[in-house]
């Protein structure tokens, strides 16, 4: 919150998500950075909260917007050849 990373996130995701695709979206950029990453916590920790900002904003319920984002993060965490969570046998 100090280098205002999270405010910039949320003050364009109000500009730029329209309510109607909020979960598609918040669903794919967390899984596009969990994969790019390699880290399912850290896009929930910085992301997520962002798009949990956006979803208020917006007057969206929080649940299905929560299950957005983790459904995401771990999707791309899983896919990532970052990941130290081994997807397959290596």
């Amino acid at each position: 919150m100090a280098s205002g990373t999270i405010p910039m996130v949320i003050y364009f995701g109000l500009k730029l998500i329209s309510p109607h695709f909020f979960l598609v979206t918040a669903c794919l950029v967390c899984s596009v950075t969990a994969l790019a990453t390699g880290t399912s916590w850290g896009t929930v920790g910085t992301v997520g909260v962002a798009f949990i900002g956006i979803a208020m904003g917006l007057g969206l319920p929080l649940g299905p917007a929560a299950g957005a984002i983790v459904c995401g993060a771990y999707f791309g965490d899983k896919m990532s050849p970052f990941s130290t969570s081994p997807t397959w046998p290596r």
